[in-house]
């Protein structure tokens, strides 16, 4: 089964996907690498979502609040 990133607006629309990935470990060890670049393009949040089209989880890439 293959796995994707959903980029998403601050509405949540989307706005673009990444490439395919294998496992939900490259996927992520591909973020990992890539996130800032998202965020410069104006990529709110992701989802990642498997290849038959089921959203796995979706988390924002922009910062939390300061907890102290």
């Amino acid at each position: 089964m293959t796995i994707f990133w959903r980029y998403l607006r601050a509405d949540g629309s989307a706005c673009g996907e990444s490439g395919t990935f294998d496992d939900r470990m490259d996927a992520e060890a591909w973020l990992s690498e890539e996130w800032q670049s998202l965020v410069g393009v104006g990529v709110e949040a992701i989802a990642l979502v498997s290849g038959d089209g089921d959203e796995l989880y979706r988390m924002s890439l922009q910062p939390g609040p300061d907890p102290g």
